[in-house]
């Protein structure tokens, strides 16, 4: 059972990567949280848009969610930027979301790419803020 786990792994992998090498540009998300348990984890997301016969599909898929020690901004960047290297993407990648938490704003400012804070994130927050204050 656990050789099949890891053919099947192993197999998704690839498929991945072969969508990330097809690209020429990519966008990553990260994020991090806090378990139940407080454990600290790190998930960082590739999205891409290939063109293929005049069709434009995306792609959106996982590259990584692994518990990390803490939620520092140096560490935090350079996660990152490890990830993108392992996934060969580091020369494509052109924009990094994420939420408007000051760690991950921190993190953003020591990476190579665009920072771009998630929409969705910033409203939710603000809409938090404001209801806590009623």
């Amino acid at each position: 059972m656990a050789s099949k786990i890891r053919q099947l792994y192993g197999d998704e992998k690839q498929l991945k990567q072969d969508i990330l090498n097809a690209v020429d540009r990519v966008a990553l998300t990260g994020d991090l949280w806090t378990s139940a348990s407080r454990s600290n984890y790190l998930g960082v997301t590739a999205h891409s848009v290939c063109a293929v016969n005049k069709v434009w599909p995306s792609a959106s898929f996982a590259l990584t969610v692994e518990k990390v020690n803490r939620h520092h901004a140096v560490k935090t960047a350079q996660s990152i930027f490890t990830v993108a290297e392992s996934w060969k993407i580091e020369q494509k990648v052109t924009t990094s979301g994420t939420d408007c938490a000051r760690n991950m704003m921190a993190a953003a400012r020591r990476l190579p790419f665009q920072q771009m804070p998630r929409a969705a994130h910033v409203w939710q927050r603000s809409v938090t803020e404001c209801l806590d204050r009623i």
